[in-house]
């Protein structure tokens, strides 16, 4: 396993987006799945939303390109760990990720990272939605900033 693992190369890629074109769609079927306990995708739902992220507005987009794994893993489990690792340390937070982190989280640990963010523009992309809703999508944003400051032990 891990002479097939280093003969692999495999290289862990980060991408984010400033903005998720997806953002509510993804809200909502995550609301649908809280309330019913399931969601059911209408045919070609995956390639409507694929299609839609690639051709909406994602605001800046970083693309990130790890280390390639030359460890010792014993399992998949032990790869999987690593690419998640690097994929959470090496994805670039924007300040619509801070932004929703303190929204969420009370403190505003990260005021800087968003000085120049139009907050009320931001926000007002969700003016209308349930409380349930808007919070699950907060959630999608402060989420990688959570998993950074776990992948860097802070």
């Amino acid at each position: 396993f891990k002479d097939l693992i280093k003969r692999c190369h495999i290289v862990p890629i980060a991408i984010s987006y400033q903005y998720d074109p997806n953002d509510i769609n993804k809200g909502r079927e995550e609301v649908s799945k809280k309330l019913h306990g399931t969601y059911t995708k209408k045919r070609y739902e995956d390639l409507v939303n694929m299609l839609r992220g690639l051709r909406r507005f994602k605001g800046d987009v970083h693309l990130h390109f790890g280390k390639p794994l030359t460890g010792d893993y014993e399992n998949a489990d032990e790869v999987a760990m690593e690419v998640d690792r690097q994929i959470h340390i090496g994805y670039k937070l924007w300040d619509t990720n801070y932004l929703a982190y303190d929204l969420l989280q009370g403190p505003t640990r990260f005021t800087q990272k968003y000085e120049s963010l139009n907050t009320k523009k931001f926000l007002d992309r969700y003016k209308g939605l349930s409380e349930d809703l808007r919070r699950i999508i907060l959630r999608s944003y402060a989420n990688p900033v959570v998993m950074q400051l776990e992948a860097l032990g802070m």
